[in-house]
């Protein structure tokens, strides 16, 4: 029987005895000890699972630290003064050993491909990861909880479980790490991995690419304790996953499963394109079959970004609506909380002459609906519930925008459906030629000379004395094919 919540994982561990008791109790003692885990497994260790991984190239990560000393601002409440800076990934070890530990601290999870902890720069993922909030007095033992979960929920264990002072981080580490284009699939894998959580607190608001967590062996100057690893003892003991393996794990449907769920829809559209075609045009309904909107909207991010490259910046009269097109992509890849930097971040690159308080008009309708999608309401249209953010046809955009068929060709995502069956034929047609399969105009070719050297042998043998009956029998063709041939070939000779 699965327990109910993370409150009754905790009673059931309590209530059930290990075989040697005082053993499990010490072993829980053991993995509460923070100096002991922080001798077997030190911060570095810890930082260097996710990091370093990418490909080769320059990729930068982010420190975050918080001053000592606490202000008191306006309103009267306190805070302490955030500083970040930006490394490669090559001075991760001397970042790291300079790093005081005497205040909080936090790293990037991600590697990006400028010094800006962006969501727009990243570069890959070598994790995925969950923040659980406020879980101090919980259990007895958090990893155990976690990781007997885990068993339950047929979920596979965090290769890495942090003690942040308050909370637990937990860390699954991939093989090898993911590129920029697999981050809305990542996304979502992070969104279902929080709901599998949501019993052990796991923040909704923490998931998205750009985020930071504490680094092990820094203060939390809350609970005036020290992160640490909590679970496994000795960095030799993180499992590693295969990305795609791991996301099978979690998705309801395997990508396997997606592939043939796609041919069964493909073959269900040939079936309705057969009963459209015996339908009176003013009746017939288009269906549209897409990929996931993350994915959608990421790649329409990008191609955003690369118009405004060839038109060599954003003309005057534009700068809103490219902005609140841009906002409304990120809406759909990025955490609430990080909106706003994320959106300030590309306008200075694709609209930097916008000024301030434009841009917040541009972008303060699609973040009011990000608002309202991250407090899970929805909309009712045509009699369905819809995610309230905004979503718009490759039509609408390419008429908005302006792109003309030469700007289509540089762009992988907003296109019209006739650049889109292009690029379909000249894919299938790769295919072929990969599978060693000619294309129509070389079979073409090969056939009308197959028929002219045919016509040729027709000829030579019927100019010999031979009838179109014993021509047909010495060729091994018919009779009927043996006239076609003369034919096409001008001939006027006598019928037998």
């Amino acid at each position: 029987m699965l327990p109910e919540s993370a409150d009754a994982i905790a009673r059931v561990q309590e209530d059930v005895p290990g075989e040697h008791g005082e053993e499990t109790r010490r072993e829980r003692r053991l993995i509460l000890l923070p100096g002991r885990q922080q001798e077997l497994f030190t911060p570095e260790q810890e930082v260097r699972i996710y990091h370093g991984q990418g490909p080769g190239g320059p990729a930068f990560f982010s420190i975050v630290q918080y001053s000592k000393d606490v202000y008191t601002d306006a309103r009267g409440r306190e805070y302490r003064r955030p500083r970040q800076q930006s490394f490669e990934v090559a001075q991760l070890a001397w970042a790291l050993r300079n790093l005081p530990t005497d205040r909080d601290s936090y790293i990037s999870q991600a590697e990006f491909y400028k010094p800006l902890r962006r969501v727009l720069f990243l570069r890959s993922l070598s994790l995925s990861f969950l923040d659980l909030d406020n879980a101090v007095g919980r259990w007895p033992d958090p990893a155990k909880a976690v990781l007997l979960y885990c068993d339950e929920e047929r979920i596979p264990h965090p290769s890495v479980i942090v003690w942040s002072g308050r909370g637990m981080h937990l860390k699954w580490a991939y093989q090898s790490a993911i590129p920029n284009p697999a981050y809305p699939r990542w996304y979502r894998l992070q969104k279902l991995l929080a709901k599998k959580f949501e019993s052990f607190g796991a923040d909704f608001k923490a998931l998205d690419g750009a985020r930071v967590l504490r680094i092990p062996g820094t203060l939390n100057s809350r609970s005036q304790s020290k992160a640490f690893v909590l679970w496994p003892s000795h960095a030799s003991d993180v499992a590693l996953y295969d990305f795609e393996s791991f996301a099978a794990e979690i998705f309801p449907l395997s990508r396997e499963e997606i592939e043939q769920a796609r041919q069964e829809r493909k073959r269900g559209r040939k079936e309705q394109r057969a009963r459209l075609s015996a339908m009176p045009r003013a009746q017939r309904g288009i269906a549209q079959f897409r990929k996931g909107v993350a994915e959608l909207w990421w790649s329409r991010l990008s191609d955003i970004r690369r118009l405004a490259e060839l038109r060599g910046g954003v003309r005057v009269g534009q700068r809103d609506l490219y902005l609140f097109l841009g906002t409304v992509a990120l809406t759909w890849v990025t955490d609430l909380p990080r909106l706003h930097d994320e959106v300030s971040q590309l306008a200075k690159e694709i609209v930097p002459s916008l000024p301030h308080h434009e841009a917040l008009t541009a972008m303060g309708s699609a973040v009011r609906r990000a608002a309202r999608a991250a407090a899970r309401e929805v909309e009712v249209f045509n009699g369905r519930k819809v995610d309230p953010r905004y979503a718009f046809r490759n039509d609408t955009l390419i008429d908005w925008l302006e792109i003309t068929p030469d700007e289509e060709r540089e762009l992988s995502t907003i296109i019209s459906v006739g650049t889109a069956r292009e690029r379909k034929r000249a894919q299938d047609e790769a295919r072929r030629r990969a599978r060693g399969e000619r294309n129509r105009n070389d079979y073409l070719l090969e056939a009308r000379t197959r028929s002219r050297a045919r016509s040729r042998m027709v000829l030579e043998l019927q100019a010999s004395g031979l009838t179109r009956r014993q021509v047909a029998e010495r060729m091994g063709m018919t009779l009927d094919a043996v006239k076609s041939l003369l034919k096409r070939a001008g001939s006027n000779a006598d019928a037998c």
